[in-house]
Formats: structure tokens, C-alpha cells, sequence
């Protein structure tokens, strides 16, 4: 069973929800006390050859092959390109949480989708781009498909509907009344979303029993000790891969770094229903993406706007790779307009192996494959307020958006550090 997300765009409507549990999801439980050790026993790798001049453009743009994140052929795409789906009643008992649009759906096969919707919402367009990045770059990252949605029986506005629900139960109203009431609200018999992004789960989460909880801090990379740690000397280790992640977490800008958007996972290996995972198949990473390149959704009493796309763009070409230009200090911005746990990481020193191995992997990367990264993410499609007027087709904006990501890749490439590699990161230069 595979948890699947959709963040679908529909003009007119704003906004784009966190993502919430589904009862589809697949998880191994764990012990509370289970968790660091695992941490440390993660990898962050899927692929520890560097293969990125393998990826097409024609690769990029369809995506990761079945069920097995690295296949690069002989496989299938998971999801179709069209989904028909019917609109899922609300639980009031079990809100969906966020403050977004979203809703949930079922298709004729009984797979369960949560739709989540705005034609500016840069969520839609941030995570196609990134995980797909993550994956030519060889690092684990959930799958995410651009389909067309078709949704069967739904309210006009779904995120007002389920609202309506929420605040009926916050209110004490029962649960049959809740439903009477919702009866009387108008469906249609299909909306069409042209443009959605279904995501597949990678991999079986590892849960805490008790709590839920499977997530980690960027913080937590970097232990005294790691299990390959006699490899660093070759600049070729888990010590090494993993500062590289944090390199990237600054180029993309992964603030809303909070441990719920990073996860502990069991790496697919064609078993179902396990209820362990193997120690060597303990797999770390960035599972939310979607504030990167600050898309941002800024705050305004309790409904959220995005950032004007030319305010985005600027804020991301000025916020330096490097911290105030020092090389391999890296500084991630507050992450002012989220709430609920606060970020992991804001503040690090990272090494020459790291930023090394990270440069060959970025630099690796062709114009083809930028150009396809753009496509397949609808970058070049984003709506936003200026669109109709000053850049209909968003050429001026895929240009600029393109320029910053190539730049900030030059200064990684091209900057020496003066670190190497410690196993204790009190040793790594002060800021």
C-alpha cells in the first residue's frame, strides 16, 4: 500500500496545505529509544556513483520507474497521466490539518489521493522540481508525477467545505448534524484540475509507536561517530554525503528545515508488510520541499498569500549560498512565515570533501537537464498576478529563475574550503 499526495492547480483558488497522515501510509514502528541509533545508521545516498550525465531530458521529465527509486529502465510510471478520483467525505472527528486547500479522493481501484490545490501556490511547482533534482543528484526524496485530475462529486470549493465541517465539530455540533448540514451544500458532478502533481511515498516510514513521530533534525547529521567513518580519509563516506545534503538544503533554501519535513525510512526492497527493517537499509531524507527557493506563503490573519514571484526571485538570488560570503558557511533564513515547530538547522560549517563531492554531482548537471527540470515542474507555468500582463508566457521568469539556480551552483563549485572532514563539528572554523 503507497501513501499518494496530489497538489493539483485550480485558478482562482489560493493556498496549499501541509501534508497529513493517510490511512494508505506504510509504516515500520520503532521504539522511541531506537530512533538516534537508527539516525546514525541511515543513508542519505540511493546512488553512490555519480550517474547524473545518464539522466535525459526525456528520463527527467518522466520520472523514477516503479517502485525502485534508482530504476532507470524496464519499469513503469506508477501513476497514470490522467486520475479520475471521487471526492471523499470529511471526518469532522479527524480534521485535516493546515491552514490550506486541500482535500481527499478515491479512484475506482480504492487508492486514496489528497489533493492539494492553487494556481499560486509554489508547492505545486517547487516539489516536482526539487525531488526530481534530489533524485538525478542520487539522493532519496518521495516521487512526484504532473497528472491531469478529474474529481467526481465535489463542492464547489472543497477547502470551504471542509472548513465548514471543522468548525461545525470545534463548536460541539454532532457528527450527524455536521453531515445533514453538508448534505445541503451543492456538488458538481466533476471539476477538472489541468494541471496536479500526484506524490508517491519512497519507501516504508519508521514511526515511533507511541507518538508518530518519524522525523529528524538537520542537526542530527552529524554525530561523533557514523559507521563508515575509517572511509572519510578517500572523501567517500555517509559523514561526507551527508554535509553534502546540507549544502543543498542551502542552495534550494530549505528553512522550513522543522523535523516533521525531514523522515527516518526503510528503503524499498520489494518486501511487503515488513515489521522490521534491515540495519543497512535504514534510508534518510528531505520528505517537504515546498517552501525552497523561498516559495514562501506569507501570513495574513488566517489566510495565507503567496509572495509576488518577482519578490521571490529576488529574496533567492541575494540570500548567498555562503553565508555573508564567507565559503562553506552556511545560513538558512528564519523561516518567518511558517508556524508550529521551529527549524532544525539555521546555522553550519561544512568541508572541502563535501563541498567536493557535492560540486562534481551539480556540475555534472547539463543545460538539457535544467531546461527539463523547468518543464516537468511547470515552472514556465506558474500563475501569479503579473502573468497576464507583463510575462504571459513566464519566459522572462523561467530565464531568471534558471540564471539564479546555475549561479549558485558556480559559487559551489568554484569556492575552496578550509575545513576537512571532522568527526567532532566543535572542531569545524567559528563563525
Amino acid at each position: 500500500m503507497r501513501f499518494i499526495v496530489i497538489y493539483a492547480c485550480f485558478i482562482g483558488l489560493l493556498g496549499c496545505g501541509q501534508e497529513a497522515k493517510s490511512t494508505l501510509e506504510s509504516t515500520i514502528p520503532i521504539a522511541d529509544n531506537q530512533k538516534p541509533a537508527l539516525i546514525d545508521q541511515g543513508h542519505v545516498l540511493a546512488d553512490s556513483m555519480n550517474r547524473v550525465a545518464t539522466y535525459t531530458p526525456e528520463m527527467i521529465k518522466r520520472g523514477p520507474l516503479d517502485t525502485t527509486f534508482t530504476l532507470e529502465s524496464g519499469g513503469k510510471i506508477p501513476i497514470p497521466s490522467t486520475v479520475i478520483c471521487s471526492f471523499m467525505e470529511p471526518d469532522p472527528s479527524s480534521p485535516m490539518n493546515g491552514k490550506t486547500p486541500k482535500f481527499n479522493c478515491k479512484d475506482d481501484r480504492g487508492r486514496v489521493y489528497k489533493v492539494k490545490y492553487g494556481a499560486y501556490n509554489p508547492e505545486v511547482y517547487s516539489e516536482v522540481f526539487v525531488s526530481r533534482l534530489l533524485w538525478i543528484l542520487g539522493y532519496y526524496a518521495d516521487r512526484n508525477y504532473p497528472v491531469s485530475v478529474t474529481c467526481k462529486n465535489c463542492p464547489e470549493d472543497p477547502w470551504h467545505y471542509i472548513n465548514k465541517a471543522n468548525q461545525l465539530f470545534a463548536k460541539g455540533t454532532s457528527v450527524e448534524t455536521i453531515k445533514a448540514k453538508l448534505s445541503l451544500e451543492p456538488h458538481f458532478v466533476s471539476k477538472y484540475f489541468a494541471q496536479a502533481t500526484i506524490e508517491v511515498k519512497t519507501g516504508d516510514k519508521l514511526e515511533v509507536k507511541d507518538t508518530g513521530d518519524s522525523g529528524w533534525g538537520l542537526d542530527e547529521l552529524r554525530p561523533r561517530h557514523l559507521p563508515d567513518d575509517a572511509q572519510c580519509v578517500s572523501g567517500h563516506c555517509e559523514r561526507v554525503f551527508r554535509e553534502g545534503m546540507l549544502i543543498l538544503s542551502s542552495l534550494i533554501v530549505h528553512a522550513d528545515n522543522k523535523p516533521e519535513n525531514q523522515k527516518i525510512f526503510c528503503i524499498e526492497d520489494g518486501v511487503k508488510a515488513k515489521k522490521a527493517c534491515p540495519a543497512n537499509h535504514v534510508g534518510l531524507m528531505i520528505q517537504d520541499v515546498g517552501a525552497s527557493f523561498f516559495g514562501y506563503q506569507a501570513p495574513k490573519g488566517d489566510v495565507f498569500d503567496a509572495l509576488s514571484l518577482r519578490t521571490e526571485l529576488e529574496v533567492w538570488h541575494d540570500h548567498a549560498v555562503w553565508s555573508l560570503h564567507r565559503p562553506c558557511h552556511i545560513a538558512l533564513p528564519h523561516a518567518v512565515f511558517h508556524q508550529g515547530p521551529a527549524q532544525s538547522l539555521t546555522k553550519a560549517v561544512v568541508s572541502e570533501p563535501a563541498r567536493h563531492f557535492i560540486a562534481n554531482r551539480l556540475k555534472s548537471l547539463s543545460d538539457e537537464q535544467i531546461d527539463a527540470l523547468i518543464q516537468v515542474s511547470r515552472m514556465d507555468h506558474r500563475a501569479h498576478p503579473d502573468a497576464a500582463t507583463t510575462d504571459g508566457d513566464n519566459a522572462e521568469y523561467a530565464r531568471h529563475f534558471r540564471k539564479i539556480l546555475m549561479d549558485r551552483i558556480e559559487t559551489i563549485e568554484t569556492t575552496q574550503c578550509s575545513d576537512p572532514i571532522h568527526m567532532d563539528i566543535s572542531n569545524y572554523s567559528k563563525w
